[in-house]
């Protein structure tokens, strides 16, 4: 995947917008810069990279009257030496559970929770410039349902959202899925199985071929601990954009005894594998799952 090239050349400037002042580092490392607002309380935030360019979006909201509240935006053109001023991107009163970015090319897709109707949703919005200028917010997610935790993955043309969704009959997971940019979505509700009790946390991610062709989805979640059972962890895969799924894979069999909440779920994936890494609590113990693509076997 090409276009992810300029990660490991700006992997830094993920840990800078954690930092209010610049103090210094090791060689190797530039120093920290603040690049939120002073006087705002920021919630949520998520960086994405193409080339030498860097993308950032955070939350932040504050007491004060005369201060907007809601989503902004900044980016960088040179890896991080130079930033452009930030702009908002929408104005919310409130963000919940999460705020996600993610670009290839001069595509730059943003997604997140609000709470604008009786129900929580899920919205979106893109630049197709670089982040010059950005297209007004969508609601992706069901407008009759609460909706949670968006995440993203793109490649190319195809951009894959997935969230979890609230109802009566215990939450579900759900994936939007654009082949044209974010232009058009298709939803799919992916299956529960007998047992299922819940996910918690989650993540997508998108396997590619050297080309750029999408092969396959692949989202991993986390099922909420109880005062009986642990948290679960398990991936599912679809070479369909959501459509049909391979059987779940259950990926922390055999843990310790003693953990219960997962926390920190995160997926990457290549051609050559899929890489799993998670926390658990109360101890917390980093854990990592790599290359599951032999496992994956259909229904």
């Amino acid at each position: 995947m090409t276009e992810n090239r300029g990660f490991i050349a700006c992997t830094g400037l993920v840990l800078l917008t954690a930092l209010a002042w610049a103090v210094p580092v090791s060689a190797g490392w530039s120093r920290s810069v603040r690049l939120d607002e002073p006087g705002t309380w920021q919630e949520f935030q998520s960086a994405a990279t193409s080339g030498e360019a860097v993308h950032l979006v955070w939350s932040a909201r504050t007491y004060e009257e005369d201060k907007i509240e809601g989503i902004f935006y900044r980016r960088s053109e040179d890896c991080g030496e130079s930033w452009t001023s930030p702009a908002l991107l929408a104005e919310v009163p409130l963000v919940w559970h999460s705020l996600e970015v993610a670009a290839w090319g001069d595509d730059v897709h943003v997604v997140w929770n609000e709470w604008k109707t009786s129900r929580i949703g899920v919205y979106y919005s893109v630049s197709r410039d670089g982040g010059a200028s950005w297209s007004e917010p969508e609601r992706i997610s069901d407008a009759t349902k609460h909706a949670y935790a968006p995440v993203i993955a793109v490649v190319a043309d195809t951009v894959v959202v997935a969230y979890r969704r609230g109802g009566q009959s215990g939450r579900r997971m759900v994936v939007e899925a654009s082949s044209d940019a974010g232009r058009g979505w298709v939803r799919h509700v992916i299956p529960r199985r007998d047992g299922d009790i819940g996910v918690l946390t989650h993540d997508v991610a998108l396997e590619a071929d050297p080309s750029g062709g999408v092969k396959r989805v692949h989202l991993v979640m986390s099922t909420p601990s109880s005062s009986k059972e642990a948290s679960q962890v398990w991936l599912q895969s679809s070479d369909s954009l959501g459509k049909f799924w391979f059987r779940p894979l259950r990926l922390d069999e055999g843990q310790k005894a003693g953990f219960r909440s997962t926390v920190d779920l995160r997926i990457e994936a290549s051609d050559s594998g899929v890489q799993v890494v998670w926390s658990r609590l109360p101890r917390l113990e980093i854990l990592h799952k790599g290359t599951v693509k032999g496992e994956i076997t259909r229904e």
